[in-house]
C-alpha cells in the first residue's frame, strides 16, 4: 500500500485467529454453491461486528495471462473465466437475497476514501484516527508497524494521482445460518502514484528524502449492504501461475488460518 515497504519489516504479533466456521462461510460462497443448510456449528455473520471480520478467504487475483509461461496460457484464460463466473454468481446471489442494487461507484469511492485516510493516519503517527474504518487485526498491524519506527523519523505521504480506473476483481456474497446474503466481502485493485516524503533528524538538521512510486494493491473490505458500513480488512497477493481458483486453504487448520490471517491483515508487508 504505502510507498514504505522497503523502508520497514515488522513481525506483527497482535492477531487471533477467527473460527474456522466463519471462515466456512466464505469458502462455501466462494465455491458457489446454491445449497442452503443450517448447521449449529456454524456462527452467525450478522452477530459479529463488522470490524472483527478479517479476510475470510484466499482469494483469487489473475495474474497477467501472458506473463506466465506459453503452456499455462490456456489454463490461466480458463482461471480467468472460473473468476468472472464465480463473481457473476455472486453479484447475482447477493441482488436476489437481498433485493439491493450492487453500488460499485460508490463503494469503489468509499473504498479509496479509506485508502486514502489509512495511508494519512499511519504517516502522521495517529493510528487510532483510522479505528473506525480498519479492521481490528489490520489496526494492531498498523499499530506495530507505527511503534517500530524511529522517533527521529518524520512522514509525510500523499496521494499523486490514480493511475487507472479501480476495480473489483472478486466480490464474494457472505451469507447468514440460513444461507442468505447478508455481508459481503470484496476485493478492489487500486494502482496509484504514491508520494513519500521521510525525514530524519540528524546532527546537522532534518534531512527530507522524497519517493515517488507506482503501487498496486489489491485491497480487501467488508461491506454492510444495509448499513452500508465498510471496513479495510488487509490485502491480498496476485495469484501465481499453478494455483487453483477455489481456495486450497484448510480451514480447519487453526495454525494455518492464523498465519494467513496475519500476513493479509498487514497491508504494508511486501508484495510477492
Amino acid at each position: 500500500m504505502l510507498g514504505l515497504r522497503a523502508f520497514q519489516t515488522v513481525k506483527t504479533s497482535h492477531h487471533a485467529v477467527i473460527t474456522p466456521q466463519i471462515t466456512r462461510l466464505a469458502v462455501r460462497s466462494y465455491a458457489a454453491t446454491t445449497k442452503k443448510k443450517k448447521s449449529q456449528q456454524q456462527m452467525d455473520i450478522t452477530q459479529i461486528p463488522l470490524n472483527r471480520i478479517p479476510v475470510l478467504g484466499d482469494y483469487y487475483v489473475p495474474p497477467k495471462v501472458f506473463a506466465g509461461p506459453v503452456r499455462q496460457w490456456h489454463r490461466l484464460v480458463g482461471r480467468r473465466l472460473t473468476q468472472f463466473f464465480l463473481n457473476t454468481y455472486n453479484v447475482y446471489k447477493f441482488k436476489t437475497e437481498t433485493s439491493l442494487k450492487p453500488k460499485f461507484d460508490s463503494w469503489k469511492d468509499r473504498a479509496i476514501d479509506l485508502f486514502v485516510h489509512t495511508n494519512k493516519a499511519f504517516a502522521a503517527g495517529n493510528v487510532n484516527a483510522a479505528k473506525d474504518f480498519l479492521g481490528y487485526e489490520a489496526l494492531n498491524t498498523l499499530k506495530t508497524r507505527a511503534e517500530s519506527l524511529p522517533k527521529s523519523t518524520k512522514l509525510q505521504w500523499d496521494l499523486v494521482k490514480i493511475v487507472e480506473n479501480p476495480k473489483v476483481v472478486v466480490f464474494t456474497a457472505i451469507p447468514d445460518t440460513e444461507g442468505v446474503t447478508a455481508r459481503v466481502q470484496f476485493v478492489m485493485k487500486l494502482v496509484t502514484d504514491q508520494k513519500v516524503t521521510v525525514t530524519t533528524r540528524t546532527a546537522t538538521g532534518l534531512e527530507p528524502n522524497t519517493t515517488t512510486r507506482t503501487v498496486t494493491d489489491y485491497l480487501v473490505y467488508s461491506l454492510d449492504p444495509f448499513s452500508e458500513e465498510m471496513m479495510l480488512v488487509g490485502s491480498v497477493d496476485v495469484a501465481d501461475f499453478t494455483r487453483s481458483v477455489m481456495p486450497e486453504m484448510d480451514v480447519t487448520d487453526v495454525q494455518a488460518m492464523k498465519a494467513f490471517q496475519m500476513k493479509t491483515s498487514d497491508i504494508f508487508r511486501p508484495k510477492n
